[in-house]
């Protein structure tokens, strides 16, 4: 089966995180302490070079902003809300610098109290995150495979090539059942060639089974894949 490039699926995710309440459920969810700020992604962490963010600011009283900083520049921010019941605000941008290596972070909500921030730094990189040994392999470089007790956060390294023909994109696929949200991904950019793909990024997932797809997709379309199952403990 044909699954969309990962580009096309963090554009839809965007679009649709902001109406969609019921991720509050899920993996990464605002804390219920009042005037905080909850990260997706762990801070000092490796993160790809293009990486979508995401985070969550809550307080007892109204969030009227929510804003990114990244070092020193504006990157983000929500449009101001009016409603006396935004105790909350979500975040889901995509950053991409210009040079890889150590980037801080700023996360900075306004409320009717006043400024409440949070400071984070990450390694941005752009170079492999391992490299596969053979065409069409799925090669977890990290050592999560079939059978593992985890816990969530799951940092998932994966890497894969095809020689002969170019690759579009390496991505995370969960089981259906799952509450998921999607890992951060580096994949090819538009009009852009390459043999090899790596991927680095977490995996948000409740206690209890869950299977993961690894899914690569190259020119001609042609997939290839390579599934785990993994329990999550907490």
């Amino acid at each position: 089966m044909k699954m969309l490039p990962t580009s096309i699926l963090l554009l839809a995710l965007a679009s649709s995180l902001a109406a969609q309440d019921e991720i509050t459920a899920k993996g990464c969810v605002a804390t219920a302490q009042d005037r905080t700020i909850q990260l997706c992604d762990l801070p000092g962490t490796t993160l790809p070079l293009r990486v979508q963010i995401r985070a969550y600011a809550a307080s007892t009283s109204s969030v009227t902003s929510f804003q990114l900083w990244m070092d020193g520049v504006k990157k983000f921010e929500t449009a101001n809300q009016s409603c006396s019941a935004c105790d909350r605000a979500t975040m889901t941008t995509i950053v991409q610098p210009s040079t890889e290596g150590w980037h801080r972070f700023v996360f900075i909500a306004k409320d009717v109290v006043g400024e409440f921030r949070k400071t984070a730094y990450y390694f941005l990189s752009s170079r492999q995150a391992c490299v596969a040994s053979q065409d069409r392999e799925i090669k977890s470089c990290n050592g999560l495979k079939d059978g593992d007790v985890v816990t969530s956060p799951i940092h998932v390294l994966l890497a894969t090539r095809e020689s002969t023909i170019p690759l579009f994109f390496l991505q995370v696929l969960p089981d259906p059942e799952s509450d998921f949200i999607p890992v951060n991904v580096l994949s090819v950019a538009p009009n852009t060639t390459t043999h090899q793909l790596g991927l680095s990024g977490y995996v948000h997932l409740k206690p209890g089974v869950h299977r993961l797809r690894f899914n690569a997709n190259a020119q001609g379309d042609l997939t290839w894949d390579r599934e785990i199952t993994i329990t999550v403990v907490k």
